[in-house]
């Protein structure tokens, strides 16, 4: 194991009770001998769960702005270029939209992700 730091956004107590239930149901799903395409599309149906439960829980910087995820081209420029262009359809500052790509950018995809969740309402 490399001594790459880990960092981890501060999850609601709705998105770590939908984390710890993915997480039992993948592991009792694997010890019955569930296929992996069978575990994946229930992993798609949780993480939809996880993105409503995210969007709910408020602390969305700008919630008027709602930007598809699921279902869509899950590359990282992909999401930057869909997030920018609806906040600037929504009469965001570019300063914040600027904001927005320098931050999702200033690290790893898991923290791109973070960034938009907590920025734009996702779905």
């Amino acid at each position: 194991m490399s001594n790459e730091e880990v960092k981890f956004q501060k999850m609601t107590p709705a998105q770590d009770d939908i984390l710890a239930s993915i997480c039992s149901e993948v592991k009792h799903a694997l010890s019955l001998g569930v296929s992996l395409e069978t575990i994946k599309g229930q992993l798609d149906l949780a993480a939809d769960e996880y993105i409503e439960a995210t969007n709910k829980a408020g602390g969305i910087k700008f919630p008027q702005v709602e930007v598809q995820l699921s279902g869509e081209d899950g590359n990282a420029f992909g999401i930057i270029g869909r997030v920018s262009k609806a906040m600037k359809r929504a009469g965001i500052d570019k300063a914040d939209i600027d904001a927005y790509t320098s931050e999702a950018m200033s690290d790893d995809y898991n923290h791109l992700l973070n960034v938009t969740m907590n920025t734009v309402k996702v779905s």
